[in-house]
């Protein structure tokens, strides 16, 4: 993948997950099946974001350690000059582990309407299985 690929999938699930939570149960069963979905695509998204992350920085370290022989920079500029030459790769992967947690965070909160409004099924005396 191509950081391009990477930005439009992410555009994609950040649409999805910023959709408000259904206040309705069976809404919610739905929402975390998409949910699911969404969490599973991110994670993969998310290991190899950092993979093409880890390879970015091997290029630019690469490129830096021909450049060093030119010129003296100590370790840490050199590091200051490979975060800032990986920062949207960088960014990605942050976006990603957060839209993976948000997956989550959203997941629980269905997971909690579905329980509240089954007690509340359960004590208006209706009978959810029969």
């Amino acid at each position: 993948m191509n950081i391009d690929q990477f930005k439009a999938e992410i555009a994609k699930y950040q649409k999805q997950l910023a959709q408000p939570i259904p206040t309705e149960m069976n809404l919610c069963v739905e929402k975390i099946s998409q949910l699911g979905a969404i969490h599973y695509r991110t994670g993969y998204l998310l290991a190899n974001a950092r993979r093409f992350l880890r390879k970015v920085k091997e290029e630019k370290t690469k490129d830096q350690i021909d450049k060093k022989k030119e010129n003296k920079f100590s370790y840490q500029v050199q590091n200051t000059l490979l975060e800032g030459a990986v920062a949207e790769e960088t960014y990605l992967v942050e976006l990603l582990e957060m839209m993976n947690f948000s997956c989550t965070q959203q997941i629980e909160i269905c997971r909690t309407i579905i329980s509240k409004e089954k007690e509340e099924l359960r004590y208006s005396g209706i009978n959810m299985l029969g």
